[in-house]
């Protein structure tokens, strides 16, 4: 049904798409989105309570070869999962890895950058990376918020491996740390504070290229 489709914990764009029977940049590029995608740049990276306009579907006419069987695929369909595995900041290059997403086990060896790559179901949730060498990263799918928020921020610290703490939207201690401590890994000015120059450094590290992950640190 064509409408506002609100999006929530958990769900996502492309999981609409594919309950509705769309591709999800079909959705994301029509004109009644326009002002979402000023605010968002991914339409992956949308926080709970935006409202996603899904249009009326339009019927396809394809012509084919009569007496055959031919194969049609929905673009978009199933979503591709793009990982990439650092472990003190160095690459996990060619190592295997066993990758479980909501039951269902995918295995491989991850490429000389350490990146690693699956089509998964769209409403996926969960998933572990278990990765030759005894390291371990258990995984939330479809829950990355906006870097603009609290949240958003925690959750890139934590997929980059400088935050452990609780991922609940507050600017506490620990979050402020992580912050100094992703600052001066890079040689920035070590504020602590969740500023514009912190956001861009983040969506350089983690948006702009496929999802970093790195082997969680004790901290203290």
């Amino acid at each position: 049904m064509p409408g506002y489709r609100t999006i929530g914990a958990g769900v996502n764009l492309i999981a609409i798409a594919e309950e509705e029977g769309f591709w999800a940049e079909t959705i994301w590029q029509h004109g009644e989105n326009a002002e979402l995608r000023k605010q968002r740049q991914f339409y992956n990276v949308l926080a709970e309570d935006d409202r996603v306009y899904v249009p009326e579907k339009r019927p396809k006419a394809v012509g084919c070869v009569t007496d055959r069987r031919h194969v049609f695929r929905r673009k978009g369909i199933p979503a591709l999962l793009k990982l990439r595995v650092l472990v003190e900041n160095k690459p996990c290059a060619d190592r295997r890895y066993s990758l479980l997403i909501d039951g269902v086990e995918y295995t491989g060896v991850t490429d000389g950058e350490g990146r690693l790559q699956h089509h998964v179901p769209a409403g996926a949730r969960r998933g572990q990376l278990l990765l030759e060498g005894s390291v371990t990263v258990d995984l939330t799918l479809s829950a990355l918020q906006p870097v603009s928020g609290v949240l958003g921020v925690q959750n890139r610290l934590r997929n980059l491996g400088f935050y452990r703490g609780p991922r609940d939207g507050e600017l506490n201690n620990e979050t402020r740390e992580a912050i100094r401590r992703v600052q001066a890994h890079f040689d920035r000015k070590e504020t602590g504070a969740m500023d514009g120059k912190l956001r861009e450094l983040l969506e350089q590290l983690h948006d702009r290229s496929s999802e970093h992950l790195k082997e969680d640190k004790d901290y203290g």
